[in-house]
């Protein structure tokens, strides 16, 4: 997040145009996640021997979901003397939630998953299959952020919750290349992912910004919460979204590893 003036003239304790004063990370991530093998043919009728998997539930499974999220931005401002003393809000949040189930202030509020074969482009006719990886958690902790406000000095305990939908498509194959085919024979085949996640806490909307450009001079202060003097430390702000995909070299994008079990 950046300071955005919109022509003001410069006072004290006044960000200059274009100064950073907020900024968001957030990240997620899945690991050992358990799937189990189904061996009725009625699960995959168009591919009779080809495999499908769902994650395993309950105790039998022994995959993590975990999430980070880690934001500031400059919300305190008032004149000491002839200085100018900033601080900022700030929440920090981590947790490692199993995906066997909810405990303790932790909860699963959705897990479900597949590995399986299909139909490649809608038909099943020339024999051409696709395999397909679809991966759906949702879960919080209640105790796993911190919100520190510097307006008044005090640090509150608060949910951190994250989702992450997970899909990774392989290219078309002979159906005699997913028969009997392990899972881990897959991370030789390339394929296409696509990844959505978000990460919640504290500050609404400071790792997701939708657009929000600098309003028209006239609009009022953008923050003018208690703690923020007149003239505001903050005029305007605008933001700016830059999202870094995981990718691990020699394997396809997010996706670390499949292991057979």
């Amino acid at each position: 997040m950046y300071a955005c003036d919109q022509g003001y003239p410069a006072v004290d304790c006044f960000q200059p145009d274009g100064t950073q004063i907020g900024a968001c990370y957030s990240a997620v991530k899945l690991r050992n996640v358990k799937f189990n093998k189904v061996t009725s043919t009625s699960q995959s009728p168009d591919c009779n021997g080809c495999c499908r998997y769902v994650v395993a539930t309950g105790e039998s499974q022994t995959g993590t979901f975990e999430a980070w999220r880690d934001d500031y931005q400059l919300w305190c401002s008032e004149m000491d003397g002839d200085n100018c003393v900033r601080g900022n809000q700030s929440c920090e949040g981590y947790f490692a939630g199993p995906l066997s189930g909810s405990s303790g202030t932790w909860s699963l509020n959705e897990f479900s998953g597949f590995l399986e074969v299909q139909c490649c482009n809608g038909t099943c006719s020339d024999n051409s299959f696709v395999a397909v990886l679809n991966i759906h958690v949702q879960g919080g902790k209640t105790d796993a952020a911190e919100y520190t406000n510097c307006c008044d000095q005090t640090t509150t305990t608060t949910t951190l919750s994250a989702e992450l939908s997970y899909d990774y498509t392989w290219e078309c194959r002979h159906k005699s290349r997913w028969t009997d085919t392990c899972p881990c024979d897959l991370m030789q085949e390339s394929g296409t992912e696509t990844v959505y996640w978000n990460v919640t806490a504290c500050f609404y909307n400071l790792c997701y910004p939708d657009t929000y450009p600098c309003p028209t001079v006239g609009q009022g202060a953008d923050y003018a919460g208690p703690c923020i003097i007149d003239p505001p430390v903050i005029q305007y702000g605008s933001t700016l979204e830059d999202a870094v995909l995981c990718s691990v070299v020699g394997n396809n994008g997010s996706l670390e590893d499949i292991v057979c079990g």
